[in-house]
């Protein structure tokens, strides 16, 4: 387990990062320019569905600064095969739409690439695309999921018979029907990727991503049909991901492809309208759930039955979050004895749906929530008492779930206490009194959150020491925003015993690594940090019998202890760095070596690293009757992260999934046009993301359980807070309205026509 040996780890160290990001000295793909580089540009469809017809580009292709322009019949000329429909797992089901580079006979939604324009400069592009003649025959799309008569997959899991039985002699049954709106990403950086082709090297790509590896892996191995070698993945600063820039999309494709075509690097930046279009959406169901009680208000069942969208096309990432991540935590913190999880997922003629923060897990804890809810309103006992009733106990961890999950470890009433009383929980009545002599609607909600990080790891780190005197860092874990670099540096530093400062983390390089996962699921530290710190402690165990020789002392005598190796009982030492420059000098003397470097350690770890971050959140909102304005007016969050390496990121984590989380729950919607599949939300003046004065001052604590799943005993920050943060805000409304009949977001429109409904206005 990780120990105290430097001064880095438990301090809310300043983020390394920051002065090189702050100062504009961040290095995006946008910002790379290359010499004798192209500028592309992909024309899209304008149709949701449609059969293509003749494709003329004689007049574009004529156009001033024009270098080529490509279409589906150049690609498969040149043998690339489509895009991968799953990364990791495709329930059994029909056959779905196979997804081209660019589009071949049929467009699937609006923005789906037809042609791929290579020019001079971005406006040559651009108006030579505009140039292109393309004859569509359109379709009807099929846009609204409730209207699908096929099914990609039908999937589910767990005991129906045992639920049957249960609900078959509930006292009390409680049900649901939520829709999960669908969300348009937004990180702060579009994408954009820049191909390069050399013939002895082969293929380059500069690409934002969250891990090189499973990019070049997909473009590799699939589309392009080359040895992984013949790829090399670059990845420097990424303004945001969340989730989305884990896959390999078309354009990556596209710019390799014109470049190897071209002998010229080809480079590609999508704008924010194209983005909308292009870019993976996130969520997107209808769930209906029901939760069963016994007499004494004990829950005995649990069910959901959900229609998934997944888009036009099944992307890597859709039926894992609909299914797999959905169901490991549908039993949430409570003894649910038995479940049963149905889902049918659709191909609609949208943009495809892919992982978002939380990756299926904020649907799952959020319909559980507002179903406790209920049942306490229905029941008369008090919603409290009634979450209490059903947790799951701290003795009686590691538990195992309905579904076959093991939570590792936690004490989720200490932590629902500990919210409800920074909260003030007790001295609301007093503050709805207040509000309610303002003429205002003020409600409380409470919401657990329980998270199950991604636990087999294959992520691959690698720790060397410098002769010079710096540590370098490898990683497969690609930062997003999290602050890897420093928290990375701070393990490091910890465990070897060494200046923070000399600690170097290099990330996103296929070329230094064999393989990586990559950053997601919550396992930057618990996956990422874990693997760098046992290689640092590997790095100390290689270099203990070469100190023994160097000291001239017996192996079991040595010591390691504040960077340097000792001889137990006795003032002789060296230095690790001292070590180190020895070693490499006679490394170089004695040609003959076997090869093994003890000041290097690469190290996959094979163990389930799997944890259960969890948390209490509880929100407060005022609501203008006259006109439905509803604003959120206290946020308080209590979470189990377990070890907390830097207070300050782990904080930063926390307060980032919050405001993701309540932007869906009161602002965000991707909405299209129902006949013709336009999307009507394609730019931040229709589609609203919450603003720093719709966020109040959050109020964010960690009181953690220590897992011993990992050896640094900590359980992951990244997508807790996006998880936890809907049910209390969507409680809270209930709570001051009088109903929860509502779906998300909470607009103005929205909640005034519930308390229209209800004739409770004033």
């Amino acid at each position: 387990m990780i120990t105290q040996q430097g001064d880095g780890v438990d301090l809310p160290t300043g983020r390394t990062e920051d002065q090189r990001l702050l100062t504009g000295h961040g290095r995006f793909v946008a910002d790379l320019q290359l010499p004798n580089q192209l500028c592309a540009y992909v024309l899209r469809s304008p149709h949701a569905h449609a059969r293509i017809g003749r494709i003329d580009t004689v007049p574009a292709i004529n156009a001033p600064g024009v270098q080529a322009i490509f279409v589906a019949t150049d690609l498969a000329a040149a043998g690339l095969a489509d895009m991968p429909q799953t990364k990791m797992w495709m329930p059994p089901g029909p056959s779905v739409p196979s997804r081209p580079v660019l589009a071949k006979d049929i467009v699937q939604f609006v923005g789906e690439g037809i042609a791929l324009v290579v020019a001079n400069t971005l406006c040559e592009a651009q108006d030579a695309a505009e140039l292109i003649d393309v004859e569509y025959d359109a379709l009807t799309p099929l846009i609204n999921m409730r209207d699908a008569v096929e099914f990609c997959f039908d999937w589910q899991e767990g005991d129906c018979d045992a639920v049957d039985r249960a609900f078959a002699n509930a006292a009390h049954i409680v049900a649901m029907e939520t829709v999960i709106n669908r969300v348009a990403i937004s990180p702060l950086e579009p994408r954009a990727a820049i191909g390069v082709f050399e013939s002895v090297r082969g293929y380059r790509l500069h690409v934002q991503s969250q891990g090189v590896h499973h990019i070049r892996n997909v473009l590799a191995d699939t589309v392009f049909g080359i040895p992984r070698d013949r790829l090399q993945v670059l990845t420097d600063d990424v303004g945001g991901a969340f989730g989305m820039k884990v896959s390999a999309f078309s354009e990556y494709a596209l710019v390799l492809f014109a470049a190897n075509k071209l002998g010229h690097p080809v480079k590609w930046v999508s704008d924010r309208a194209e983005a909308f279009l292009s870019d993976t959406h996130g969520r997107d169901q209808i769930i209906d759930a029901e939760l069963a009680f016994d007499s004494t208000q004990r829950i005995v069942g649990l069910r959901a039955s959900k229609l998934s969208a997944m888009g036009a096309y099944v992307t890597g990432d859709g039926p894992e979050m609909a299914t797999n991540q959905f169901i490991k935590v549908f039993g949430h913190t409570y003894l649910v004895p038995a479940l049963h999880v149905r889902v049918r997922g659709v191909t609609t003629n949208t943009t495809p749906i892919a992982a978002y923060r939380g990756y299926g897990k904020p649907e799952a804890i959020s319909i559980v929530e507002r179903l406790i809810e209920r049942a306490a309103s229905e029941m008369g006992v008090n919603r409290i008492d009634l979450r209490r009733r059903n947790l799951i106990t701290a003795n009686a961890m590691p538990y195992t779930n309905a579904s076959g999950k093991t939570y590792d470890c936690g004490d989720f009433e200490m932590i629902m206490d500990a919210a409800l009383q920074q909260a003030d929980w007790d001295g609301f009545a007093e503050r709805r009194s207040e509000a309610t002599g303002r003429g205002m609607k003020r409600g409380i909600g409470v919401g657990l959150a329980l998270q199950m990080t991604m636990g087999i790891p294959k992520e691959i780190s690698e720790v060397a020491l410098s002769p010079d005197g710096a540590v370098i860092v490898r990683t497969g874990m690609q930062a997003c925003g999290q602050g890897h670099e420093t928290t990375y540096a701070q393990l490091v530093s910890d465990c070897l015993g060494v200046p923070f400062d000399v600690v170097r983390v290099e990330q996103g390089n296929s070329d230094h690594l064999p393989d990586g996962v990559g950053t997601g699921a919550s396992t930057g530290l618990t996956v990422g940090g874990s693997t760098i710190y046992t290689a640092a402690e590997t790095v100390i165990e290689q270099c203990k019998p070469h100190a023994a020789d160097h000291l001239e002392a017996a192996l079991g005598d040595i010591v390691f202890e504040a960077g340097r190796f000792m001889v137990a009982g006795t003032d002789r030492h060296v230095g690790l760095f001292e070590l180190a420059r020895g070693l490499a000098t006679n490394r170089e003397n004695h040609s003959s070596q076997d090869g093994l470097n003890p000041t290097v350690a690469r190290l996959q770890m094979d163990s389930n690293l799997e944890t259960s971050p969890n948390g209490a959140y509880v929100a407060e909102v005022e609501i203008d009757p006259a006109t439905g304005m509803t604003t959120l007016i206290a946020f308080t969050a209590v979470n189990d992260l377990g070890r907390v390496i830097n207070p300050a990121i782990a904080d930063g984590q926390i307060h980032g999934g919050i405001v993701q989380g309540l932007g869906q729950t009161m602002f965000e919607a991707v909405v299209y046009d129902a006949a013709t599949g336009q999307l009507l939300t394609g730019s931040f003046m229709d589609y609203c993301l919450p603003r720093a004065d719709d966020v109040p001052t959050l109020v964010v604590s960690s009181e953690g359980v220590t897992t011993t799943n990992n050896p640094l005993g900590a359980k992951g920050a990244g997508e807790i807070g996006a998880i936890g943060a809907l049910a209390p805000i969507l409680n809270a409304v209930a709570d001051a309205i009088g109903s929860d009949r509502f779906d998300m977001p909470t607009v103005s429109e929205r909640v005034w026509q519930v308390l229209n409904a209800l004739g409770d206005q004033n």
